[in-house]
């Protein structure tokens, strides 16, 4: 496995994450505080992972940091159910 497939498998997660926080959070769902942190340091620890381009962005920053403001349509992504 490269480089390349390494990012984008973990932009994929890094967008799940931000589904999973910007859904349940935003909806006061039932996990306790201590949960929502760690999906928090999840997501992060993900992005930090993605090494950085020759512009110093991580792959998919753009994309991932749409995500967590849950703007779906701006990513071409359907908004969480």
């Amino acid at each position: 496995m490269d480089e390349q497939q390494v990012n984008e498998d973990l932009h994929r997660m890094s967008i799940h994450l931000a589904r999973i926080w910007h859904n349940g959070y935003a909806k006061r769902s039932d996990l306790t505080n201590e949960q929502w942190d760690s999906v928090m340091e999840a997501y992060i620890h993900v992005r930090r992972a993605i090494t950085k381009g020759e512009d110093g962005k991580r792959y998919g920053a753009r994309q991932a940091y749409q995500a967590m403001q849950g703007e779906w349509h701006m990513i071409g992504l359907d908004a969480p159910q």
